[in-house]
């Protein structure tokens, strides 16, 4: 059985679909690389050696894009180095300074008196507390922490196996998420979409409605942010009506979430403390940059036909999550509220290694569009923007300076 898998894998290595895909790969990471001033390439070759090991291991680990399973290990190499980039760090993100001091305050206050930081999360606080009475170390909270959510992502990629390519979906969770966690260090929100990626989504597919509500509902004690996915709840209530008509629920849920940025606005304004700023007005107005997704949202739907009829109720969902991260991205120009996409955007995770998974004649087209858009995103969004770059820049370990 093993040799049958071995010669699997070595005819899949050397196919058109991998040697084409690592071939544009290989050209736009160069093309990249050369983009970067002479300070930066030398942390960018330790970044791209990272990805592109976890990449090729996770294609070892499933090494058929339409059959065949995943193998186990490989996923847990290619996981255990994106850990330990993360988790590994020293205090180099925006905001680890003050994750390592609401830490240590949590760690010296009396049992349960860290709930007077009422601005903060309580299940987060917890978590801090529970960490706490074992070590008064915040880089072994910082490894944990940074653990979980990178955990939870890979058994996400491994849960929808039979509807994504795990190999894209990884390199667009590397490109438009991991690095955007190395700089800023947004732990609590890190934690929440890993268990929104492995928990809720998949609730969602399965239209299990209470489960869902009560994962949010438990999410949000990690990072309020995630509440805003309570605006899905209707697709749970009324599936069949959805499969119907899903373009009049996609205008009904767009109403909904003005009603919903106003609501979280003021709940934001309510709760004080580094939150009081998302409860402010907006410059309003309207950016094109707000639709950048848009573009994927129209590939989404025109590929919709080659996936087969059982997975197309879970491809739909993603569809209209999709088509939320534009809309959120508009709202936000009244309600600083940007940072949410995150959870809609993990659907582009899903749509795209779909469509590469079931493409018969478009693959390349899918793989050379989902490699483009990483390596765009994740120059716009870190490497070349000022106040991301100096923290990514040198990378900064716990063992060594790079």
């Amino acid at each position: 059985m093993q040799r049958i898998h071995s010669q699997q894998c070595k005819t899949f290595l050397l196919s058109p679909e991998v040697l084409l895909s690592v071939f544009v790969y290989i050209m736009i990471a160069l093309i990249g690389y050369q983009t970067l001033p002479p300070y930066m390439q030398t942390t960018c070759v330790l970044y791209y050696g990272i990805v592109s090991v976890s990449y090729l291991l996770l294609v070892m680990a499933q090494p058929h894009r339409v059959k065949g399973k995943v193998l186990t290990f490989p996923m847990i190499l290619s996981g255990g180095l994106m850990w330990w980039l993360l988790g590994f760090r020293d205090i180099s993100g925006v905001d680890d300074e003050t994750y390592n001091r609401i830490f240590d305050q949590v760690a010296t206050m009396s049992t349960f008196h860290w709930i007077d930081f009422l601005y903060l999360e309580p299940g987060y606080l917890f978590f801090n507390y529970i960490i706490s009475l074992c070590t008064d170390n915040y880089y072994v909270f910082q490894a944990i922490a940074s653990f979980i959510p990178i955990f939870f992502i890979y058994k996400g990629f491994f849960k929808y196996k039979h509807l994504i390519y795990v190999p894209l979906a990884f390199l667009l969770f590397a490109m438009t998420l991991f690095f955007q966690m190395l700089s800023v260090s947004l732990i609590r929100m890190f934690i929440a979409i890993g268990f929104v990626f492995y928990f809720s989504l998949d609730f969602l597919f399965k239209a299990q409605l209470k489960k869902y509500i009560l994962s949010i509902t438990l999410i949000a004690t990690i990072h309020y942010s995630c509440i805003i996915m309570l605006i899905f709840v209707p697709l749970l209530i009324w599936k069949k009506q959805l499969e119907q008509n899903w373009f009049a629920f996609l205008i009904s849920l767009s109403l909904i979430s003005i009603a919903g940025f106003l609501l979280v606005g003021r709940l934001a304004a309510a709760i004080g403390g580094r939150y009081a700023m998302y409860g402010e007005s907006g410059e309003g107005g309207f950016s094109i940059m707000a639709l950048d997704t848009l573009p994927f949202f129209i590939v989404a739907f025109l590929f919709k036909i080659i996936i087969p009829k059982i997975y197309q109720p879970q491809y739909m969902i993603c569809v209209i999550l999709l088509a939320f991260s534009s809309v959120f991205s508009v709202l936000s120009e009244w309600v600083p509220l940007g940072r949410i996409i995150f959870y809609t955007n993990l659907s582009i995770w899903i749509i795209l290694p779909a469509i590469f998974k079931f493409s018969r004649c478009n693959w390349l087209l899918v793989a050379v569009l989902t490699i483009i858009y990483s390596f765009l995103y994740l120059y716009t969004t870190q490497f070349l923007v000022e106040l991301r770059a100096e923290h990514l820049f040198p990378y900064r370990n716990l063992f060594f300076t790079l």
